[in-house]
This record gives structure tokens, C-alpha cells and sequence, in this order.
């Protein structure tokens, strides 16, 4: 029989915690990792590992090429204009609001965070690494400015440190010159430095790179009823959380370095080897870098028997807790260019043509191997010609040969037969089945030469088939992407 729910204890909460971490960590240790780090790489026309010294390495880009004729078309429908939704009226009363509120959200949107950027990013990211996620909050972080002030009268000095929000640092007074004495009826003036602490509370918008995400595993959205668990593991440092108002003492302890440092995506996004891509620690205490945990959990903190969303923020390997409340959403929200039903981690393009980015490499290294042999082929040849003549490569040269026979007697060319027609072909076979699956043919690029000899009644089939593969791509982000960031904007600003 189980137990009755109790109350937990900040040790058990932490057990939980770890335990969730753990599994997600595990998760996008697992496969995942593996995948989206491979992605990456595919992107940035990383070598396979297969390359032979002396033989061609050349590294063809089908994904990048895939992602970037993508790219323009979907930025053009979510970023080519001011307007990328609006609210909609539950009633004739509520259209004013409506209307303004999608004003207020777009001007967030583009103004108060860097909508072109999320836009771009986001998308890219999904489109690379099966899904690309951003992050919605409520930002309330206190902001510091230091302040020099100089030949302030008395009443200047006194509406100054009425204001609640300033702290003096140094103060000095002055008897005031001649040339001032307009300005000081009191002959008195003064100089002073002042920290000025104001409130910045505003909605803030950010991509998460994926590999900061943690999830378990069978998430199928980040909706409340499909989730369990969702953490944004990054790095941060201490001055950074003092920012958010965590107290020093809290933080001087907190241990550097996780294993989340080696991450295989850690790597390919910022570095080519591990060493490169691994923070150096300032030598400055508060710029010394540390792994802030932001998870989203749903337990039974409270003992009722029914578990509640509760944000949680612990920092370093041991997960020590320095927030636990309960709310009511999670910030995050996920894009994905191809679904799958069921569960959160779709498909991405690159998966659609990884493969063929690793067989056109195979091919094109083998024409240019070819190409390489047949204009330098092995010669056949006795002991009449002068070696050193022949390892001579250069146009013109001349190779001595001795006696009366034929030179086809001594020096015989190895002939290495052409595959060029033979490669052309299938380079093409591969770009077609390329385009067949992403929905984007060269023909609606405005690259392909023979495009007016091509019937006006298949072009026209060949678009409305690519366009509708990119408007279901752009349907989708549509729906659960944008639509679902808005809904959070919005909810932000009634709250």
C-alpha cells in the first residue's frame, strides 16, 4: 500500500530534483545528443571522419543548402511585416482591448526584445535540431547605475536624496564662486556620487540553445497536461545571480564545473575541440561561473495528494535550492518543422537529407579523384628512361630515353578511364531526390537555366507542390509555436 502523502522536506524535494535532472540529463546524453550534435556538425561541412590522406576531402553542404533555401520564405511570412498575429474579440466590449493588446504584444515583440533575432533564431534551431525553443518571463531584476553629480544647490541635493531608490556614496560640499553664487543663494554647492537602484520589469524574450533544455522523456508538449518536468540548465555567473537578489553567502560555496560542460552540442555549437569550448573562470570571485538549474516541476510539495507546478532554481552539482514557488506556467515553448504525433522531439530538415549530404560527398570526392588521376596518370616504363626527367611534372618537360626503339617501347601511360558521365548523372539523381524531399526546387530559386523549356503546366505543379510543403512548415510553427508565445505575451500583460 503507499504511503499518505506528506509534506516534503526541502532534503526530499532536492532528491526529486536531482532525480528528474538526472533522467533529462540522461535523456539528451543518450541518442538525442548524438543526433542534434551531428546536425551541427552537417551544418558547419564538418569532415565525416572517413577522409583519407592524399585523397580528396571535399565536403558537400546539402544541409546547410537545404536550411538556407528554407530560411528566406519562412522569415518572409513571420518577420517580413510588423504584424505577425492578433487577438481576437470574445464580444463587441472586447474588441478595443483586443485591438490594443495586439499592439502592446507586437511592440514587445519587435521593440522591447530583438524580434527579428528570436524569429530568425528560433527557426533556424528547429529547422537544424528537430525542435528550437525560446523562453517567456517576466523579467523583475533591480537595475544599479552609479552616478556622478557635481555643483548641486541645496534644494538640488535635497529632492535628490528624497528619492528612495538612491544610496550616496561620497558627498562633499563647497563654498560656491562668485560666477555661481546665481545658482547657490545659500553660497553653498555640492558635489556628490550617488547608486540609483530602479525597477526593470518587463516581458523578456530569449532563444534557449536546446542543449540547455532538459526534458524527460515522454513529454509530448510543453503544455501543462503533457509534461512532468522542463529545466533551462545554463551557465551563469555569481554577479549574475546576484543580480536576480540572491545573497552572497548563499552563493560563495557553489562548486563550478558539471558534467553538462562536455556536452556533444556544447562542443559543435561553440568550439571543434572540448578544450575551446570550456569557460575559463575569471579570476575576479563574482565573475567565477557556476550551472543555474531553472526547473519547472510538478510535485506534491504541500502533502494534499495532488502535485502542483512549481518553479525551483538551484545552482551547482549538488542542485543547493535558492527559490521554490508554486506558479502557474512554464515560460518555455518548443517550434518543430515536422511533428510527430505523440511526443514533444520531432524531425528537423537536416534529417531529411543527412544522408545525402554524406553520399554526394562520396560521389564528388570520387569525380575529383578520377579528375586527379587522369590528368596525372602512372606511366609504365623499363629501365631506358632517365628517372629523374620523368618525376619532373612540369608542361613541356622533356624525358630523355636511350636506344633506337620506339618511345612507346620504354614510356606507356596507364590510361584511367573518365567518370565524368557517368557521376553527372547521379549528382543529379541526388539533387532531385533532395528537392523532393524538402519541397524546394530550383526552379522557384530561379537557378535552373532550362526552366523556359520546362512546360508552363509542370512548373506550375512543381511550385504548388513546394509551396504547400513550406506553408505546412509555416502552419505548423503557426500553431504551436507563435500562436502559443503570444498566448503567454498576453498573459503576462493581464497579470
Amino acid at each position: 500500500m503507499a504511503d499518505k502523502p506528506e509534506k516534503l522536506t526541502e532534503d526530499r524535494l532536492k532528491i526529486v530534483l536531482k532525480n528528474e535532472i538526472e533522467q533529462a540529463s540522461g535523456y539528451l546524453g543518450d541518442e538525442l545528443e548524438a543526433d542534434r550534435a551531428e546536425a551541427l556538425d552537417l551544418y558547419m561541412g564538418e569532415p565525416f571522419g572517413n577522409e583519407v590522406e592524399g585523397q580528396s576531402q571535399i565536403v558537400m553542404t546539402e544541409v546547410q543548402d537545404a536550411i538556407e533555401s528554407v530560411m528566406p520564405s519562412l522569415i518572409e511570412i513571420f518577420a517580413g511585416g510588423d504584424l505577425i498575429g492578433k487577438y481576437q474579440p470574445q464580444s463587441e466590449e472586447d474588441e478595443p482591448f483586443s485591438e490594443q493588446a495586439t499592439d502592446y504584444a507586437h511592440h514587445i515583440w519587435w521593440k522591447d526584445n530583438d524580434g527579428f533575432g528570436i524569429t530568425h533564431d528560433w527557426i533556424k534551431d528547429a529547422l537544424i535540431q528537430k525542435n528550437g525553443f525560446i523562453k517567456v518571463w517576466w523579467n523583475d531584476i533591480d537595475k544599479t547605475i552609479r552616478e556622478t553629480r557635481t555643483g548641486l544647490n541645496t534644494l538640488a541635493i535635497q529632492q535628490l536624496l528624497a528619492d528612495s531608490g538612491v544610496e550616496v556614496i561620497e558627498h562633499t560640499e563647497r563654498e560656491a564662486e562668485p560666477e555661481e553664487l546665481a545658482s547657490a543663494p545659500d553660497g553653498v554647492l555640492h558635489d556628490v556620487t550617488i547608486k540609483r537602484t530602479r525597477k526593470d520589469g518587463r516581458i523578456k524574450i530569449e532563444t534557449v540553445p536546446p542543449e540547455e533544455l532538459l526534458i524527460t522523456r515522454d513529454a509530448r508538449s510543453l503544455r501543462d497536461e503533457d509534461f512532468r518536468f522542463a529545466c533551462h540548465r545554463k551557465e551563469v555567473t555569481i554577479s549574475d545571480l546576484m543580480e536576480e537578489g540572491y545573497a552572497w553567502e548563499q552563493l560563495e560555496d557553489v562548486p563550478s564545473g558539471d558534467p553538462a560542460e562536455l556536452s556533444q552540442e556544447r562542443i559543435s555549437r561553440y568550439a571543434t575541440s572540448r578544450q575551446d569550448a570550456l569557460n575559463q573562470d575569471s579570476l575576479d570571485a563574482t565573475m567565477r561561473t557556476v550551472w543555474r538549474y531553472e526547473s519547472y516541476l510538478k510535485v506534491d510539495y504541500d502533502g494534499d495528494g495532488i502535485a502542483e507546478l512549481r518553479n525551483i532554481v538551484s545552482v551547482g552539482p549538488a542542485h543547493k535550492i535558492l527559490y521554490n514557488e508554486d506558479v502557474g506556467d512554464q515560460p518555455f515553448v518548443s517550434l518543430c518543422p515536422i511533428r510527430m504525433p505523440h511526443r514533444l522531439i520531432g524531425r528537423a530538415l537536416t534529417d531529411l537529407v543527412s544522408d545525402l549530404q554524406l553520399i554526394s560527398s562520396t560521389v564528388m570526392r570520387q569525380l575529383l579523384d578520377n579528375m586527379y588521376r587522369v590528368n596525372n596518370a602512372r606511366t609504365a616504363i623499363n629501365d631506358r628512361v632517365d628517372f629523374d626527367d620523368l618525376l619532373v611534372n612540369r608542361p613541356g618537360g622533356v624525358v630523355r630515353v636511350e636506344g633506337r626503339e620506339a618511345v612507346g617501347d620504354s614510356v606507356q601511360p596507364i590510361v584511367t578511364q573518365p567518370l565524368g558521365a557517368i557521376v553527372s548523372p547521379l549528382l543529379e539523381e541526388i539533387r532531385g531526390i533532395k528537392e523532393s524531399r524538402i519541397g524546394v526546387t530550383r526552379y522557384n530559386q530561379g537557378v535552373d537555366a532550362d526552366s523556359l523549356n520546362k512546360t508552363a503546366t509542370g512548373i506550375n505543379l512543381l511550385l504548388g507542390q513546394s509551396q504547400k510543403r513550406l506553408l505546412l512548415i509555416a502552419r505548423v510553427f503557426a500553431e504551436t509555436g507563435f500562436k502559443e508565445v503570444f498566448r503567454k505575451i498576453l498573459k503576462l500583460i493581464v497579470e
